[in-house]
């Protein structure tokens, strides 16, 4: 059996990992994550390899000293933050690698492994953004390290057309690029009745109107936008504000901040932090919700790359809004409502609007989960991933 090396650094996680373990049956595939992989990945049916990195160096730096910003600039800003020390010895072992961005360490480092010992590498491509490279900006792609992954790449699937074009205008040659896009378990994530206990527990009333948020606590996910176009939900006389619920899940670094906000907001009584949850849990808080929310903000080297919670929502049969940030109207299509980013007050009214209108709320979750079963089942993500492996043996 061919043995593929999922190389992932710090970014191994359970909702990518979901199309590649229909796999484990024609392929020993093997992910590879740093030693402080922040992500839970317990239970996962493929093995997994950790090895330390310079990431992992990052808990001897703590915020309040100036030897953090030294260790960014020098880790970071340079592209050294993910490489993985023993990881092209290891390599030698495997017959494809498959690596993630070109901006990794760990990605130019399989490459070198791919030329040294004559082995098969894929790229998959999340950035989308041309030459966001931080202040090295397009002259990364002049660098000799740029140029060793194009040479050395055998196949880069990109998540969405943008990335493909990412890469195109970065001189990846147009003929190595596939595109094949995530894929969510849609027997994992699907429409099922309420979870009472789960909803006592977050303290959650039946006839509660409830707003679903996932993702991480920062500036770029929208978070705060979402707040103050919540408060003008419980503010709005056509909805009782006792019964309107905001759930937020997961963690990050504006959880305390946010916390603060929301009691100058005076909406503590609205807003319940769940913390972080377990992937495998997620879809039990999907079906919690009238609505899902991603409010997604872009910045000078990030726009929203794909939006897996889109998807995960949409398959439990749920209504999204979201914005016109990144890959989102193309992950989305017609089946999700779409603002500006940053704009609090048309997420206002399109909250309103899928609160207040039924017959919209029923149609977005019965066409949204239809369209991900026809788009985004990672089984047939799985098969298109298998296709290129055996093209490559």
């Amino acid at each position: 059996m061919k043995k593929v090396a999922l190389v992932r650094g710090n970014g191994l996680t359970k909702f990518e990992i979901q199309y590649y373990e229909p796999l484990i049956d024609n392929f020993e595939i093997w992910g590879i994550c740093s030693l402080n992989n922040p992500f839970s990945i317990g239970g996962l049916k493929i093995n997994v390899k950790k090895l330390p990195s310079v990431y992992d160096l990052e808990m001897f730096f703590p915020n309040v000293f100036k030897l953090r910003k030294i260790y960014q600039r020098i880790f970071y800003y340079e592209l050294f933050l993910q490489k993985i020390f023993g990881l092209e010895n290891l390599l030698k072992n495997f017959d494809i690698i498959h690596s993630a961005d070109v901006e990794y360490f760990y990605t130019y480092q399989s490459a070198k492994a791919r030329l040294k010992y004559d082995k098969r590498l894929v790229i998959t491509q999340w950035q989308n953004i041309p030459f966001a490279y931080g202040f090295r900006g397009y002259n990364f792609v002049k660098s000799k390290r740029f140029k060793k992954i194009v040479e050395a790449v055998d196949v880069a699937i990109a998540t969405s057309e943008r990335a493909k074009l990412t890469l195109v205008l970065e001189g990846f040659p147009e003929e190595k690029i596939q595109i094949v896009k995530p894929g969510v378990d849609v027997e994992k994530f699907r429409p099922m009745a309420k979870d009472f206990n789960l909803m006592r527990n977050l303290g959650i009333n039946e006839d509660d109107k409830v707003i679903l948020f996932s993702g991480r606590l920062q500036w770029q996910k929208g978070i705060i936008v979402l707040l103050n176009a919540f408060k003008l939900l419980v503010m709005d006389k056509d909805f009782d504000g006792n019964k309107l619920k905001l759930l937020i899940v997961g963690g990050g670094q504006l959880l305390n901040w946010l916390k603060k906000f929301v009691r100058f907001l005076d909406i503590e009584k609205n807003v319940i932090f769940a913390g972080y949850v377990d992937y495998d849990e997620m879809p039990k808080f999907h079906n919690l919700a009238d609505v899902f929310v991603l409010p997604s903000i872009p910045d000078k080297r990030w726009q929203e790359q794909f939006g897996m919670v889109l998807i995960e929502s949409m398959a439990c049969g749920k209504p999204v809004i979201s914005t016109l940030s990144g890959s989102i109207p193309e992950v989305v299509g017609d089946n999700a409502i779409l603002v500006q980013s940053f704009d609090f007050f048309e997420l206002y009214k399109a909250l309103k609007r899928i609160l207040s209108d039924e017959k919209l709320h029923y149609e977005l979750g019965k066409r949204g989960r239809e369209f991900v079963v026809k788009n985004y089942n990672a089984v047939d993500t799985a098969q298109k991933i298998k296709k290129i492996y055996n093209s490559l043996i």
